[in-house]
């Protein structure tokens, strides 16, 4: 997934410096240096925002003749009756929630 982030810290953190041109009286990034200490949060607070992105994926042809469709993030397969997932209006994974588009083609 990536780095944990303390997501109680970057809020206390951004709460108490406003508009970054405060002192670091209370904050939780405590250092001498406060440019140091609003770099650490600034960092914190980005990689955070990052973890938020949504994923986008694409719904794989799995098997033709059975119709059935490959999340490319989990995995999980679901076999459609007729037609496609977009066609059926399914843009996301039923499974993970992650935003697909389709592609015909099984990936190697």
């Amino acid at each position: 997934m990536g780095l944990l982030i303390d997501r109680e810290k970057v809020i206390k953190g951004l709460s108490t410096h406003k508009s970054l041109g405060y002192g670091c009286d209370g904050c939780p990034y405590e250092d001498n240096d406060r440019i140091v200490c609003v770099k650490n949060l600034c960092n914190d607070a980005i990689a955070l925002l990052k973890e938020q992105e949504p994923k986008t994926g694409v719904w794989i042809l799995d098997d033709e003749d059975a119709n059935s469709w490959e999340c490319s993030e989990c995995g999980s397969l679901q076999q459609i009756i007729d037609g496609t997932p977009y066609e059926n209006g399914w843009s996301f994974c039923p499974h993970c929630g992650t935003k697909l588009e389709e592609q015909k083609v099984k990936l190697e």
